[in-house]
């Protein structure tokens, strides 16, 4: 039933939002706290054996290996952040067979990958927390160029999501969430370039109402996204 109501639910938005116009409920929307996925989306049960397999493949803000741990990587710049970023691509493309004098983390990086980390999602999940840190920074310039270079190398094609998990709740997103979550921020980053009125503005605005059914359910984790586009359109219908 949920997941008929969530697909109820997608559908009736693509209609309202075929226009191209912002609904008012989407302008007092912006003032809210978004609903977390498994609100609007079916939540599917891990068995042991599931879970022990995407901690084997994926990553996740606890065990990501950021120098310094958890409370480091939060407090990283996006400077300090894709330095990292970097340096762990270089793991998985230039994998050294000699670790004994690498410090501790990436001594760990290398045994996960060598244990089937997956190259996609950990670097997608990196390139996402960069861009996090950029539009906190309002480097929105440089959020538009790490995109394209995301684009470039593992393509953002956008895909409805259609479950959850609790795997994904605790930040082990799968590879197309982290590329819906990109898509958004980039989003992010035209609304907040883009002159506040006029024949761009609407562009943007008809491009992101087309695909915020897509979005929605990780809006949790961007919605900063949704404020950048529409806010300037909402101020001027009030």
């Amino acid at each position: 039933m949920r997941k008929i109501l969530a697909l109820l639910f997608s559908f009736l938005a693509v209609v309202l939002q075929a226009d191209g116009q912002v609904t008012s409920a989407q302008c007092s929307g912006l003032k809210d706290t978004p609903p977390k996925a498994d609100k609007l989306l079916p939540m599917i049960s891990l068995t042991p054996a599931d879970i022990e397999q995407i901690k084997k493949e994926r990553t996740c803000i606890k065990s990501y290996g950021f120098p310094g741990g958890e409370d480091a990587l939060l407090k990283a710049s996006s400077s300090e952040f894709r330095s990292d970023l970097q340096h762990l691509q270089e793991l998985f493309d230039k994998p050294s067979e000699v670790t004994k004098d690498m410090p501790a983390s990436d001594q760990e990086r290398v045994s996960k990958i060598k244990a089937g980390w997956s190259r996609e999602q950990v670097l997608l999940w990196g390139h996402f927390n960069l861009l996090r840190k950029l539009n906190t920074e309002k480097q929105y310039d440089q959020m538009l160029m790490e995109v394209a270079r995301i684009r470039n190398e593992f393509g953002l094609g956008l895909a409805p999501l259609n479950s959850w998990d609790n795997a994904q709740a605790n930040t082990y997103f799968s590879p197309q969430a982290l590329r819906n979550m990109i898509v958004a921020f980039e989003y992010a980053a035209k609304g907040n370039l883009t002159p506040a009125s006029g024949p761009e503005r609407d562009e943007l605005v008809k491009s992101y109402l087309a695909v915020e059914p897509t979005l929605e359910p990780t809006m949790i984790f961007h919605h900063s996204a949704a404020r950048a586009v529409l806010t300037p359109v909402c101020g001027a219908h009030e």
